[in-house]
């Protein structure tokens, strides 16, 4: 009588080890190849979940959220116009220690222009609302100036334009950042 001893591997073949009879029968058995386990059928990745945009979105400030560098005339307008999602936008001041100045929602299909900025250099940094999922990246525009000059005849000052779908020749480039520098 033969038996086999499994350790180890459960695809790695098997020793055979030889076993003395326990009878007297003169008999012999040939040893047997174990079938090897057939590993599980992988499950099917779980298709993706459509991005649902998030309903009823007002383009408007953040209520209560402050707003900041407010002494000046300069003019920033996020063109939201030709993109499927609203998007939540902070426009921040990067004077000194960097800190956001504004807090914005656009809509999807639609433009904000926040007004009074004082001069300085500024990014912007956004992303888009969902109504089933929570973002998970943002993007950061490059940095820009903004400036006010006095002239004889009056105030001369920046208005910036930042459309948040590609256009060909635009005037800025922008970079995925992590939520946590929103």
């Amino acid at each position: 009588i033969y038996s086999q001893v499994f350790s180890g591997d459960p695809f790695k073949k098997p020793a055979a080890t030889v076993t003395p009879p326990t009878t007297s029968s003169a008999s012999v058995a040939t040893p047997q190849t174990p079938q090897r386990p057939t590993p599980p059928a992988a499950a099917p990745a779980p298709a993706p979940v459509p991005l649902i945009p998030k309903a009823n979105v007002v383009t408007q400030y953040v209520p209560n959220a402050p707003r900041l560098n407010s002494d000046g005339l300069c003019e920033i307008t996020i063109d939201n116009k030709q993109n499927d999602f609203p998007v939540y936008v902070r426009i921040w001041n990067l004077d000194g220690k960097p800190k956001a100045v504004r807090s914005i929602n656009v809509r999807q299909g639609d433009s904000f222009t926040a007004k009074s900025f004082s001069p300085g250099r500024y990014d912007i940094r956004y992303t888009r609302i969902y109504e089933n999922e929570v973002a998970s990246s943002a993007s950061k525009s490059e940095p820009f100036e903004l400036e006010q000059i006095q002239q004889k005849d009056g105030i001369s000052y920046s208005t910036m334009s930042l459309t948040l779908y590609r256009v060909r020749h635009g005037n800025t480039r922008t970079s995925s950042i992590p939520m946590t520098e929103l």
